[in-house]
């Protein structure tokens, strides 16, 4: 529920849906096994997505709101895969994947007339059409006899845009204006082509330490009236150690983002593809320090 000019509003909406899945695995050998699977999926829209709030600025005509009326995303997902464990402790693997997604969410800016007042930019959730994910994984981890051991993955996805129809207002010659539709193509958000992780670990008995570094390369975040807006290429170094210094305490220390990277979002402008600065954001170097204690 949420508020306009006072007055409170309700919303309501219901589906269903059939999740079913399965999944294989046959021994091929002792050390290698084949894994195949199928599923279909459902993900809800984030609430924040959904509230009925509308935040707006007036003096630049501009503005945000929820959209109460989002349908969930789903999706038919299906793998095929192997893996050698070429020692007790270590495996390489390799998994094609894909996934038809329907109705995924992206933001985009539409013109609206709230509570008498012309926004010419809104920013709102709207249900995608649909498109595929086809991809690869691999990953390799190997531990050593003397307990320093090391992995790395990589994940490579092509992901094909989407047909959309959106509403456009279109100036006619004498200068009246008429609401139309336009059919154009959008990105899947926060969909990577490329990413992957490695990193080093060693534990004992009384030591376990780990750094890791992962990466992922710049993906789509929103449709805007300059253009498509991104984030950046991301990348950050983590850190753990502990130590067990009884039997039943364990003393850890975290430590985030070390390198201190800064995220961008950047906009594609869609007249000419110049890219064009946006926005700069950092959570800074994080540090965490705790006990756990067992009986």
């Amino acid at each position: 529920e949420g508020t306009v000019a006072g007055d409170p509003v309700k919303y309501e909406s219901d589906y269903s849906e059939w999740l079913p899945s399965i999944n294989i695995a046959y021994d091929l050998s002792s050390d290698v096994i084949l894994r195949a699977a199928a599923s279909r999926a459902l993900t809800r829209p984030a609430p924040f997505q959904l509230a009925p709030a509308v935040n707006l600025t007036p003096e630049t005509s501009s503005g945000s709101a929820g959209n109460p009326f989002l349908e969930p995303l789903t999706a038919a997902q299906y793998e095929l895969g192997a893996e050698w464990y070429f020692t007790p402790e270590s495996v390489l693997g390799l998994t094609a994947f894909k996934k038809d997604i329907s109705n995924f969410i992206y933001t985009t800016t539409v013109s609206a007339v709230i509570e008498g007042e012309q926004i010419n930019q809104l920013r709102t959730p709207v249900n995608g059409g649909n498109t595929s994910i086809d991809g690869v994984e691999f990953q390799m981890q190997h531990a050593f006899d003397n307990g320093f051991g090391g992995y790395v993955n990589y994940t490579y996805t092509d992901v094909a845009d989407a047909k959309v129809t959106e509403a456009v207002l279109i100036t006619n010659p004498d200068g009246s204006v008429v609401a139309a539709t336009q059919d154009s193509y959008v990105e899947l958000p926060n969909t990577s082509k490329n990413s992957y992780n490695l990193g080093a670990y060693y534990e004992d008995d009384l030591f376990s330490a780990r750094v890791n570094y992962n990466y992922r390369s710049e993906y789509f975040l929103a449709k805007t009236e300059i253009g498509n807006q991104y984030r950046d290429e991301q990348q950050q170094v983590d850190a753990q150690l502990s130590w067990n210094a009884t039997e039943n305490i364990t003393i850890s220390f975290e430590a985030l983002n070390l390198t201190n990277e800064i995220w961008e979002n950047y906009y594609e402008r869609a007249s000419d593809g110049a890219r064009l600065g946006g926005t700069q954001s950092s959570n800074g170097r994080r540090y965490y320090l705790g006990a756990s204690f067992r009986l």
